[in-house]
């Protein structure tokens, strides 16, 4: 088992007329033989377009995906090549780019990150599948009390960005 990295992402998939996908991504949610079966590939903005790190997704919140529709909360596990630096350079509230090949399809913005392992043990698994299905993060944060708190040795921020609450942690 090898350490890596996690981030939970709330990713709004860029509409097709944009030169977004075509097609809905339909991996459904909740069944473990699914899981990682998506490989895109994930940048931050100020890096150059090849500059891409491939990170499986773990699973979706739905079933169904949409180009150009509401926005998904996703998890994705960093490969153990260059998880250091996207764990240095990371943080909740960072923007991240999707693509497919050399198309952009999908913006994210970084709700949680925390340490994880590759291949992911089945309590990670199910605390990753807790947070899709709308429980709390994985992170241990606790929910939005609107003050900062000390959890964990680690203090956990809960910020507004364009009305929706994202966790620093």
């Amino acid at each position: 088992m090898e350490s890596t990295v996690a981030f939970g992402l709330l990713l709004w998939l860029t509409p097709s007329g944009e030169g977004g996908r075509r097609q809905p991504i339909a991996l459904g949610r909740g069944d473990p033989g699914r899981r990682f079966r998506y490989r895109p590939g994930w940048r931050l903005p100020t890096h150059p377009a090849q500059d891409q790190v491939g990170a499986p997704v773990f699973g979706f919140d739905r079933d169904v995906i949409r180009p150009g529709g509401e926005p998904a909360k996703a998890i994705v596990v960093l490969p153990r090549p260059g998880a250091a630096e996207w764990l240095e350079r990371v943080d909740p509230g960072a923007a991240l780019l999707m693509y497919e090949g050399s198309s952009r399809c999908g913006t994210a913005r970084v709700v949680w990150r925390r340490s994880a392992h590759w291949p992911v043990p089945d309590g990670q698994a199910a605390l990753y599948d807790l947070w899709l299905a709308g429980g709390p993060d994985p992170t241990g944060c606790p929910p939005h009390t609107g003050r900062r708190r000390l959890t964990e040795n680690r203090i956990c921020v809960r910020i507004e960005v364009d009305r929706v609450p994202w966790v620093v942690g």
